[in-house]
């Protein structure tokens, strides 16, 4: 089963953001090292939603060496982790 990302906390990093932490639907906060962990290890998944659809959340290889987390693509940017709402 998965879990549910309601908000994001972002970081700016020169002319982008990143996701530092993640809130989910039960109110459990993690950091984005953390969210890494759960989903390389298979201890949870997680997913976003905006308007019914849904996009899985999966880790990614940074170009500087630090995994990070993103969304599947599908169409809309309005479940994009960087989109949902800020906490």
């Amino acid at each position: 089963m998965a879990t549910q990302i309601i908000a994001t906390r972002k970081r700016q990093h020169g002319d982008h953001q990143h996701v530092d932490s993640i809130l989910t639907e039960d109110h459990r906060t993690y950091t984005r090292a953390q969210a890494v962990e759960r989903i390389l290890n298979g201890w949870e998944a997680f997913y976003t939603e905006y308007a019914g659809q849904r996009a899985k959340v999966f880790v990614r290889d940074g170009s500087c060496g630090v995994s990070y987390i993103t969304t599947t693509p599908d169409g809309t940017t309005k479940n994009n982790l960087l989109h949902i709402a800020d906490f």
